[in-house]
């Protein structure tokens, strides 16, 4: 009998443990996500004088590894447009934005003959790679994943928040910056009037 009642109040305990450690984390990953007040801002003009990328620049060649440890080069696709996008998995509006994304990549990716580039900063990542891979299995993200894990892809297309996208012609030139997130409906818009020019 008293071995039955340990067993059981081990049991419990277990259970317990396992409902407080579920819990806690729960709360780290919502208290790890950025809030992001107002809507997506589309830098469709040239400013002389503004800082970093803008629309008419050539996009600068990135060469990461992606998360299967492929090396990309954006140069790889001249000649099919492309969305480059710079996110984090703590990031609350690259989490609402990536389901957009990918509905996007999966539905339009042929018709528009784009490839869409998620560039994770890595070297900003606060739950390192096995974050990131949650985050990619749980979104079941099917676009490619590069990984910038020193940082220098964020200086050189100097992102000053996230989520930064990117759309670029078939000749790698910046036809849109869009800062914060964007969603589905908003992504074929660019896209049909980029590809109307």
């Amino acid at each position: 009998m008293k071995r039955q009642t340990v067993l059981s109040l081990l049991f419990i305990t277990i259970i317990v443990g396992m409902l407080i450690y579920t819990v806690k984390e729960s709360l780290n990953d919502l208290a790890d996500i950025e809030p992001y007040h107002g809507e997506a801002v589309v830098d469709n003009e040239r400013v002389e004088g503004a800082v970093g990328l803008q629309r008419g620049d050539v996009a600068p060649n990135i060469q990461l590894k992606s998360l299967q440890g492929d090396v990309i080069s954006l140069h790889d696709y001249r000649g099919q447009y492309v969305i480059l996008n710079f996110w984090a998995s703590w990031c609350g509006p690259c989490r609402v934005e990536m389901p957009h994304m990918e509905s996007y990549y999966r539905e339009y990716k042929e018709e528009h003959q784009v490839e869409l580039l998620a560039v994770n900063l890595t070297s900003d990542e606060r739950k390192g790679r096995q974050g990131i891979e949650s985050f990619v299995n749980k979104n079941r993200l099917t676009f490619p994943i590069l990984l910038d894990q020193e940082g220098y892809t964020k200086k050189e297309y100097n992102i000053l928040q996230i989520p930064t996208t990117y759309i670029l012609d078939q000749d790698g030139v910046i036809a849109y910056k869009i800062m914060g997130p964007l969603d589905e409906k908003k992504l074929i818009q660019l896209m049909e009037q980029l590809q109307e020019k």
